[in-house]
């Protein structure tokens, strides 16, 4: 009865009732004939990495890449929950442009170092064998392979944690360390992306 009585006031007054978790969401992902989701917010190229990251650096963004699988569950998992809080999708947006690949692909990919091979050899030539596999390539790479990257995170993060792995690249984390450690960036003082 209360909440009858509380729901008629707020409509009323014309007041919103507070959304649930539910309904903060985006829509859920869509699995599409290939076995993948494919959110249309993702960069669509044709894969010519250099050319990606001088378009992502004239946009003031940073280029990402997430190697995925058919079938993955951590993959899905990324999609139907991280990808679906529509503050981790501005974060990406803001300061991202992301490509997606299939580890097992066969579409052609150019590297930075200007050599050409499936996503499948790609993805052996810089030695990522789980998924999903987010790499992020260096603000103005001139190497190729792992050469080009800033950083790589394999397997599934919880929303919070995957966020804040796009702001430890963009805030330069990993600067001046040899071996970029995300953990103690996450414990330190630098500013973290929050999701209440």
């Amino acid at each position: 009865m209360k909440l009858i009585i509380m729901a008629s006031l707020v409509a009323f007054l014309g007041i919103p009732l507070p959304a649930t978790a539910e309904e903060a969401r985006l829509p859920p992902p869509v699995l599409a004939e290939d076995g993948f989701y494919h959110p249309d917010w993702f960069l669509v190229s044709f894969l010519d990495l250099k050319e990606d990251a001088a378009d992502a650096r004239k946009a003031g963004k940073r280029l990402a890449m997430i190697v995925e699988q058919r079938g993955c569950g951590a993959c899905k998992r990324v999609h139907e929950v991280n990808l679906r809080d529509p503050r981790v999708v501005a974060y990406l947006n803001d300061h991202f442009h992301v490509l997606q690949i299939d580890l097992y692909g066969s579409r052609d990919i150019t590297d930075i170092d200007g050599q050409t091979l499936s996503e499948k050899d790609y993805a052996r030539k810089l030695g990522i064998r789980a998924t999903p596999t987010i790499l992020f390539f260096a603000e103005d790479p001139k190497a190729g392979g792992n050469g080009a990257l800033a950083w790589k995170s394999v397997g599934y993060l919880e929303p919070e944690p995957f966020v804040n792995a796009f702001a430890f690249v963009r805030d330069r984390g990993y600067a001046g360390q040899t071996e970029p450690d995300f953990l103690a960036w996450m414990k330190g003082p630098a500013e973290k992306v929050r999701l209440p």
